[in-house]
C-alpha cells in the first residue's frame, strides 16, 4: 500500500518535471506569436489615433474660421451669441456639434 502510494507520488513528480521542461524552440515560437499580437494591437491603435488626430485638426481649423466669423459680426449679433442656443442659427459655428462628443 505504501509502496503504491510512493510510486504514484514519484510518477506524478516525474510528470510535473516533464511538463516543466519545454523545448526552447517552442518557447521562442510562443514569444514570437505573443509579440506579433502586441504589434498588431498597437498598430491598430496607431491607425485609430491618427484618424482621431486628423479629425481634431479639422475641427481646430473650423474653430479658427468660427473665430474670424464672430469677430466680423455686428455688435448686436455678437451679443445674441452669448446664448449658446443662438449658435444653431449660424452655420459658421457648427463646429460645436462636432465637439460635443469630445467633452
Amino acid at each position: 500500500m505504501y509502496e503504491e502510494a510512493r510510486k504514484r507520488r514519484e510518477a506524478a513528480a516525474e510528470k510535473r518535471n516533464q511538463k516543466r521542461l519545454i523545448e526552447p524552440k517552442k518557447i521562442i515560437y510562443r514569444d514570437q506569436m505573443l509579440l506579433r499580437r502586441l504589434i498588431n494591437k498597437w498598430q491598430k491603435s496607431e491607425v485609430s489615433a491618427n484618424k482621431q488626430i486628423e479629425n481634431l485638426k479639422k475641427i481646430l481649423e473650423e474653430t479658427k474660421k468660427a473665430l474670424n466669423y464672430v469677430v466680423t459680426l455686428p455688435r448686436e449679433k455678437a451679443e445674441e451669441l452669448k446664448d449658446p442656443l443662438a449658435w444653431r442659427n449660424h452655420e459658421e459655428l457648427g463646429y460645436v456639434f462636432a465637439t460635443n462628443e469630445l467633452f
